[in-house]
């Protein structure tokens, strides 16, 4: 796992456990809450996961209308990239020699 640094503490492994077993939208929920995450892009992992739970719960919609879910789901994704990260480095976060950091106001 990552390093991750809640108040300039660095967590361990066993206090980074706990989010791995997150459901989805807590995770959601918890970055927005620490503003770790924008709301645009709260709006669309929110749909992202709306999707996904049609597919995987009885009952999942036909097969026809896969592909159309498919695609929209890869948008979301490339949106939520573009919120978060920007294009050319100028969104909230930047990934610098494999870590994914804040740039510096």
């Amino acid at each position: 796992m990552a390093d991750f640094k809640i108040d300039g503490k660095l967590l361990s492994n066993e206090e980074k456990h706990p989010a791995t077993e997150m459901r989805f939208m807590d995770l959601i929920d918890l970055l927005s809450k620490w503003s770790l995450m924008q709301d645009s892009a709260k709006a669309k992992l929110r749909e992202i996961r709306s999707t996904r739970n049609r597919y995987v719960h009885p009952n999942p919609p036909r097969f026809e209308t896969a592909k159309g879910d498919a695609k929209r789901l890869i948008e979301l994704a490339c949106k939520i990239d573009q919120i978060e990260f920007g294009p050319g480095g100028t969104g909230r976060y930047v990934i610098d020699e494999g870590a994914l950091v804040s740039p510096a106001p």
